[in-house]
């Protein structure tokens, strides 16, 4: 029997969260998440994570991606076409979605990567994880995809106050909103970092690199972001490679592929996680250590 995952994280990926779900749903076919496990996750990573805690059939999920995707291929400039909100048209989706109680399911399990906007800690990310109301969650996750004028409109999602008043910076001013997209400054997002006693992490990744155990496969001779980096790297050492393959992925993550590119990437997320899972049975020692 798969020992469940203590601690789950899905990266950022845009339209990519095609490759999270179908990672997700290997690993709840094979026992590896359970209700113990905790998942973090940054724009559609968060988007996702909130489809695991709570149960949403993968079906619709996959549905209302595949919408997500033909509402922004039928644009005349894609995800930059004027008044085009992909954030709006989640909100949506979630309300739609989402059990009357998702919030109690996914307060303790569920940690939304955000990046502040606020007066003294503009580009700070920090985590939420307890939510006081469904309408509270569904503001957390889309939070968490939205970039002002790409992904959202640069006024307040609907339902989201204005940031006004002489104590708000000026991004919070310009946009309207007090955090944006968890994924801005890393796309790996890991709330357990400073906590010496949590299990280690396993991350989630639809662009192929280093340190993460669920992704495409690496290439030796590939180079790599060695650092930091907004668009690479993790400030704890996960590396993503310089290659056409990656180049090809990130295209796709902001501007989505036809329908049968799209299930493409889903069957590499299943095929990544059941990879995953085979080695788990085959060595028990990596069990200990799975974001090695």
């Amino acid at each position: 029997m798969q020992t469940p995952i203590r601690r789950l994280s899905f990266s950022g990926a845009g339209f990519l969260g095609a490759f999270h779900l179908g990672a997700g749903e290997a690993l709840v076919r094979g026992g590896a998440i359970h209700q113990s496990t905790e998942i973090a996750g940054a724009s559609a990573g968060a988007l996702i994570g909130a489809v695991l805690v709570t149960g949403i059939p993968s079906t619709v999920a996959r549905s209302a991606l595949a919408s997500l995707c033909h509402s922004t291929r039928a644009a005349p400039l894609g995800v930059l076409t004027p008044g085009l909100s992909l954030v709006d048209q989640l909100r949506s989706l979630f309300y739609e979605h989402l059990p009357s109680d998702a919030h109690h399911m996914s307060s303790g399990r569920l940690h939304v990567a955000l990046t502040s906007l606020k007066r003294g800690e503009s580009g700070r990310v920090s985590f939420t994880s307890e939510f006081t109301s469904r309408d509270h969650l569904i503001d957390c996750v889309t939070a968490s995809s939205d970039i002002p004028g790409v992904t959202g409109l640069f006024r307040p999602p609907p339902g989201v106050a204005a940031a006004a008043g002489v104590e708000a910076g000026l991004l919070q001013r310009l946009t309207g909103r007090d955090f944006v997209d968890g994924g801005l400054m890393d796309i790996f997002p890991d709330p357990w970092v400073d906590d010496p006693r949590a299990p280690r992490t396993l991350f989630v990744s639809p662009f192929a690199g280093n340190g993460l155990p669920i992704a495409p496969p690496p290439r030796a001779d590939a180079w790599r972001v060695p650092s930091y980096s907004p668009i690479g790297a993790s400030q704890q050492g996960r590396e993503l490679e310089l290659t056409r393959e990656n180049l090809h992925r990130w295209v796709h993550a902001f501007f989505p592929p036809p329908p049968e590119v799209l299930e493409q990437y889903e069957q590499a997320g299943s095929k990544a996680a059941i990879a995953w899972l085979s080695q788990q049975k085959s060595s028990p020692s990596s069990r200990l250590s799975p974001s090695e």
